[in-house]
């Protein structure tokens, strides 16, 4: 178990109850689609399983929220920073 999560177990024990009651509480009969059914039940399973430092690795992430060498995505890049606003680190 990594430090961190050592360090931030309570944290931890709180998400997991978190989910817990969202699984435990969820109406059959839902308007939500099979497969962001079957993602919720995923990132559960994770959430109750997994090392939460290693969220942006989950498999569930990186299939529902990485987009990855899309050939737009070097388009909106430079679209975003030419704005105005774009502060460059």
């Amino acid at each position: 178990m990594s430090t961190t999560i050592k360090n931030d177990q309570a944290l931890v024990d709180e998400l997991k109850r978190t989910i817990a009651a969202i699984v435990d509480d969820n109406p059959s009969g839902t308007t939500i689609g099979d497969a962001w059914l079957g993602n919720i039940d995923r990132l559960c399973q994770k959430v109750m399983t997994s090392d939460p430092n290693d969220f942006l690795n989950w498999d569930v992430i990186l299939r529902t929220m990485v987009v990855g060498n899309a050939e737009f995505v070097a388009d909106e890049l430079s679209y975003l920073k030419g704005l105005p606003d774009w502060k460059s680190r």
